[in-house]
């Protein structure tokens, strides 16, 4: 998926349902993913299984890859990552793309 500038159309919606903001005036890059039919809890889980957090040194800095944190009120992930973690948006981007989709109950 392509950045969008915060608040831009195209963050707000996707043919999905869900839809991706970006709050770039941190250090760290923070994606919001709103979830349209999965449970943010659930899919909270998946994606860290998915893309667990690696935690390395670099000099003598600690860094961890991607953080996700499922928002209840809102139903939407908070993905927090470094640089090295940010290169994974697309990714996780389209991971949730595919799971956020409505399941029909057995017959």
């Amino acid at each position: 998926m392509e950045p969008h500038a915060p608040g831009s159309a195209a963050a707000r919606s996707k043919a999905s349902g869900s839809h991706v903001s970006d709050a770039s005036a941190v250090a760290d890059k923070i994606r919001i993913f709103h979830l349209k039919y999965a449970n943010a809890r659930e899919m909270a889980g998946v994606v860290s299984q998915v893309f667990p957090t690696p935690v390395f040194l670099e000099g003598n800095v600690v860094r961890a890859g991607v953080r996700v944190v499922p928002d209840d009120r809102t139903n939407s992930l908070v993905v927090s990552a470094d640089a090295l973690g940010a290169e994974l948006f697309p990714r996780i981007d389209e991971l949730i793309q595919q799971l956020d989709v409505e399941v029909k109950p057995a017959h």
